[in-house]
């Protein structure tokens, strides 16, 4: 039995990638996209997996989008892990605990900005060298959006210090910032 190649129309290509059928144009026009395997008539046709591979593998904006953190579901038990750290109805082992996962949390909320961070730097680098090189006039833009992103996320993440630094100094009174002694 002969396996059957599927094949897609420019639509389900865009509507696999989540994009609008007139940016699939653009994009196969400008090489961000697979060329048309081949043709019904006029119609062109691209191989289903290929759309499928390079979807899923493709440099886009929304690549931050896939470092996803449901912040929702990390900040709720943050909240109450530095509210039971203050309850002074909690026994002292519970506060502590408290303390100790609120602190482990904001770590690891800093780490991830760190990493986001870096990927727009990157991205800021690849789209600079980009206008450089070519003529493509979106090029520079993109750069400055990366770049003010990165930005951006460096004063999160230097906020996020801030109040890791209170919130310790408030937890432990009598002990020095092991982070920032």
């Amino acid at each position: 039995m002969t396996e059957q190649t599927e094949y897609w129309t420019a639509q389900q290509c865009a509507d696999n990638w989540g994009i609008a059928l007139r940016t699939w144009h653009g994009y196969v026009a400008r090489d961000q996209a697979p060329k048309p395997w081949r043709h019904e008539g006029r119609t062109p046709l691209w191989l289903a997996d290929t759309v499928r591979v390079e979807g899923a593998t493709r440099p886009r904006a929304g690549l931050l989008a896939d470092i996803r953190l449901p912040l929702t579901d990390v900040l709720s038990p943050l909240r109450v892990d530095m509210t039971l750290a203050f309850d002074k109805d909690s026994p002292a082992e519970e506060r502590e605990r408290s303390v100790t996962d609120a602190l482990d949390t904001l770590k690891a909320l800093r780490q991830v900005l760190a990493e986001v961070r870096e990927v727009a730097r990157s991205r800021a680098e690849a789209e600079y060298e980009t206008a450089e090189r070519s003529a493509d006039p979106g090029a520079q833009d993109r750069s400055e959006v990366w770049t003010a992103l990165a930005e951006d996320l460096r004063r999160v993440d230097a906020d996020l210090d801030r109040r890791r630094r209170a919130f310790y100094t408030a937890s432990h009174p009598d002990e020095p910032d092991p982070v920032h002694p």
